[in-house]
């Protein structure tokens, strides 16, 4: 299976859901990811906001602001298919692709927030079993990745932030990823936390680990929700 299969099963599944039922799964997630939240030490986080189709962060963001610096993406190169984080603040205008955003904040450029950012969360279609994140294709979150938490800045200092996926319910996909391809720590969805297990060499290994929760194929759980 390539991505590209694994986006468009994902987005079909994703759209044809009843609206009561999009909404009562976020809500979910959104829960388990403020669970998971409180475990993790961050001062700078980058959030979205979300698409009818995605987690919506609502719920959590008095909690998020309390918590943090928050930041936001916003298309800086439609063409080119870069974007940069500006600083999260009301009231959010229409942005390129239709997607809301906070307006641009010229004190604050994309360089100084990558080198702030202490969590990233983001939304994603699909994923495959290393968490290798699934977008809708115009690769805005690979790109600023790759710039900025790539090999290029090895040896320079940069430490990478910890990396959210959220998705109403956990599409998993088989599907070779490359390289520069962003991937989560953990994946979040209303089904509970998936957590990036590593070994030694940094691969990916999801069948085994204690997550400080009760795991059951990959997925940590909260009993209490």
């Amino acid at each position: 299976m390539t991505k590209k299969v694994a986006r468009e099963i994902a987005l079909k599944t994703l759209k044809s859901a009843p609206i009561a039922a999009r909404r009562a799964q976020s809500a979910k997630a959104a829960s388990f990811l403020k669970n998971l939240l409180k475990t993790i030490e961050f001062k700078s986080a980058a959030i979205y906001v979300a698409m009818p189709h995605e987690v919506n962060l609502r719920r959590i963001f008095p909690y998020l602001r309390r918590r943090a610096k928050l930041f936001a993406p916003r298309v800086s190169d439609k063409i080119n298919g870069s974007m940069k984080m500006v600083k999260f603040r009301l009231p959010l205008e229409r942005a390129d692709f239709g997607i809301y955003a906070p307006r641009n904040s010229p004190d604050f450029t994309c360089d100084r927030a990558a080198e702030k950012l202490d969590l990233i969360i983001a939304p994603a279609i699909s994923a495959s079993r290393n968490l290798t994140r699934v977008g809708f294709g115009g690769g805005f979150y690979d790109r600023f990745w790759a710039r900025y938490y790539g090999k290029s800045l090895s040896g320079l200092g940069s430490k990478k932030p910890i990396v959210i996926l959220t998705q109403p319910i956990p599409l998993i996909a088989d599907f070779a990823g490359d390289l520069r391809d962003i991937k989560g720590d953990y994946l979040v969805s209303s089904k509970g936390i998936i957590r990036n297990f590593r070994d030694k060499n940094g691969r990916s290994d999801n069948k085994f680990g204690n997550g400080g929760g009760v795991r059951f194929r990959g997925v940590v759980r909260n009993e209490k929700n």
